[in-house]
Parts: C-alpha cells; sequence; structure tokens
C-alpha cells in the first residue's frame, strides 16, 4: 500500500485481490451483521462500505481473513455510526409504562456462554489459551468491552489486561497462521 502526492491510497494488486477474496468469504457475513443492526438497507450497505475501506486501509492482508477481527470492526463501525447519530439506546420506553418493572434482569455476559462455547469449540479449538484468556477475549471482541472495565472485572491493572489481550491476539493470530500453511 503506497500513497500518491493526493494522500490516496493506491489498491496494489495483491492488496486489491487478497480484499476481493475476503469481501467474498465473509461478505454476506458482514451485510448480515449491518442490516440485522440497523434495518436501513441503504445505511446498511453505506457501513459496509465504510467497515471494507477501513478493514483495507488499517488491517493486515492476513487479518482480511479473520472472522474474529472482521466482526470486531464491523461492531465498531455501528458503535462509531450509533454515536454519531446520536442513538443511546435501541429501545424507547415511555416514561410512565411498569414493564420496566416487572421485567427480569438480563446479563448478556451470561446468557451468551453457550456461544463462547461453541465459538472456542467451532474457531479456535487449536488456540491454546487459559480460562482467563478466552474470556478476556471474547469480552473484548464480542462485547466491546473497555479495558478498565476489564480490569475491574479481573481485579488487575488496565495494563495487565491489555498486555494479556495482545499476548492473547498474537496467539490467535499464530495459531490460524499454522493452521493457514498446514
Amino acid at each position: 500500500m503506497t500513497e500518491n502526492t493526493n494522500n490516496k491510497i493506491e489498491f496494489t494488486p495483491a492488496r486489491r485481490e487478497a480484499i476481493d477474496r475476503a469481501a467474498k468469504k465473509h461478505g454476506a457475513m458482514i451485510n448480515k451483521f449491518f442490516l440485522g443492526s440497523i434495518k436501513k438497507h441503504d445505511i446498511a450497505q453505506d457501513l459496509s462500505q465504510i467497515f471494507w475501506v477501513q478493514v483495507y486501509s488499517t488491517f493486515r492482508e492476513q487479518d482480511f481473513f479473520e472472522k474474529g477481527f472482521l466482526l470486531n470492526k464491523a461492531r465498531q463501525v455501528l458503535s462509531n455510526y450509533l454515536r454519531y447519530c446520536g442513538v443511546r439506546a435501541f429501545v424507547e420506553f415511555n416514561s410512565e409504562s411498569k414493564a420496566l418493572e416487572s421485567a427480569p434482569a438480563v446479563n448478556p455476559y451470561l446468557d451468551d456462554v453457550e456461544a463462547e462455547r461453541k465459538y472456542w469449540e467451532e474457531e479456535a479449538p487449536e488456540v491454546d489459551l487459559t480460562e482467563t484468556e478466552r474470556r478476556i477475549f471474547w469480552l473484548r471482541v464480542r462485547h466491546s468491552t473497555p479495558f478498565p472495565e476489564l480490569a475491574e472485572q479481573f481485579q488487575t491493572p488496565v495494563s495487565t489486561i491489555q498486555d494479556r489481550y495482545n499476548r492473547i491476539v498474537a496467539k490467535i493470530r499464530e495459531a490460524c497462521n499454522k493452521e493457514r500453511n498446514g
């Protein structure tokens, strides 16, 4: 990837081919994610385009095919869009409604234990991580949990959580490269 004098990114042929292959492999999943989240087809298409441009300009070529990284980036794009639009919640409540009082408390972190188990069994069984490392990665990628919140939950300094997360990502990347290269 190079920059010309107009500060525009030039698509190198190898990089263009890699992003095309990634879009063919994961494009439908990304489009479904945005359409399922936004429900407006034109906005979902725009977000998908923004997503692929950001992936192209920020990811290394080998990361174009990492499903977890792509979904995390899609969540970031969606979050930025919603923040830009001033959306503070997906559900509006009538202030006089009693529905909130009778609704059971839901903990999204506990509700997806089965999804987390399936992810580690199906998507990354060969990655050698401790339960704590798996949990840190899952909460950070799946729920976009900020590092300070993870540090509080695991009762460790933020810098330690960040270091662990970076080592976890390196282990996952290494395992994926081993699997890809045979």
